[in-house]
């Protein structure tokens, strides 16, 4: 059995306005005469044909809607072959996005930023949630303890939620290395005292709790109330620093997609989320940029980068 939900009748799944809107959107936003976009001859894909994976969502007949609303507008736009895939349920996109099968697909945080991180992808872009507040990194400390700043933990020892983690390792990272506590010639080893790994919020938490670390970096969503503490945990807790606001999931492509094929994917991306945001909104699973924000690609990406720079 084919594991993507491809079947051979589109049109009956695909609500017949939304259609009508797109094909005129395709047909009406082309290229002006002031070649503003950069898809214009001369500037093509060398890619041949491009294959996005979706997230299932509870319906699949809406997550087929999106794909092929979203397989005309790309095309349109690209001047290539796109295939939208939506995968069932089970399917490790991110294997295939690795294998080569698919060009890119919104991955988890984590799972994103590992990869990321190993130079087998490359982000596009960053999806925040539509509904509520985002999350956020957060520092935390006992509420026995004395700390009103990060630099007070100089020479202490701090526990980070894990080394593949945005809010839990790589922001907090990031924001130490712009208030120049560490840097090219200063290790996160060299300013605190030790610096421990957990396998995830819930086991950095704990070491701090347990007193084995004076502070852990860690995703605000460990405080809900309805997450993996205690309220007596909760209650023992205290905020230092908060960071983010945090995506919920990266657009990731291909390392190996040349970066001008990345470029043109990405603008097409953002030109549908310009025409039709909330079909955007919801093909991708959320918002190209916290509420009130530009959009942009950069807090995962620098705060890589900053990782990268830090003495090992």
């Amino acid at each position: 059995m084919n594991k993507y939900l491809k079947p051979t009748t589109t049109l009956s799944v695909f609500p017949l306005g939304l259609i009508a809107s797109l094909c005129l959107l395709t047909s009406s936003c082309g290229l002006d005469q002031d070649e503003e976009s950069s898809i214009r001859k001369g500037n093509e894909l060398s890619l041949k044909k491009v294959v996005l994976a979706l997230e299932p969502s509870g319906d699949p007949s809406e997550s087929l809607a999106y794909r092929d609303g979203l397989e005309s507008y790309l095309s349109e736009k690209l001047k290539r072959k796109v295939e939208v895939i939506v995968p069932r349920q089970g399917i490790a996109v991110e294997q295939s996005l690795l294998s080569g099968e698919i060009d890119l697909a919104c991955l988890p945080l984590e799972n994103a930023m590992r990869e990321v991180k190993r130079g087998a992808l490359a982000i596009l872009l960053e999806t925040y949630r539509v509904e509520g507040s985002c999350p956020k990194g957060v520092w935390l400390f006992r509420e026995d303890g004395n700390y009103s700043g990060i630099d007070q933990l100089r020479g202490k020892a701090v526990a980070f939620s894990g080394n593949s983690s945005l809010p839990g390792y790589f922001l907090p990272v990031s924001d130490l290395a712009a208030g120049k506590l560490i840097g090219p010639e200063v290790a996160l080893t060299d300013y605190f005292s030790q610096t421990v790994f957990g396998t995830g919020d819930l086991s950095a938490v704990e070491k701090l709790l347990q007193g084995e670390v004076e502070a852990a970096a860690v995703s605000d969503e460990i405080l809900e109330s309805n997450g993996s503490l205690s309220k007596e945990q909760r209650n023992r807790l205290r905020i230092l620093k908060k960071l983010g606001p945090v995506p919920d999931s990266l657009l990731c492509v291909r390392a190996s997609v040349h970066e001008s094929d990345q470029s043109l994917i990405k603008l097409a991306i953002l030109e549908l989320n310009e025409d039709q945001p909330k079909f955007s909104e919801r093909a991708f699973g959320g918002m190209f940029a916290p509420p009130g924000k530009e959009i942009h690609s950069g807090g995962a990406v620098e705060a890589l980068a900053t990782e990268k720079a830090i003495k090992p």
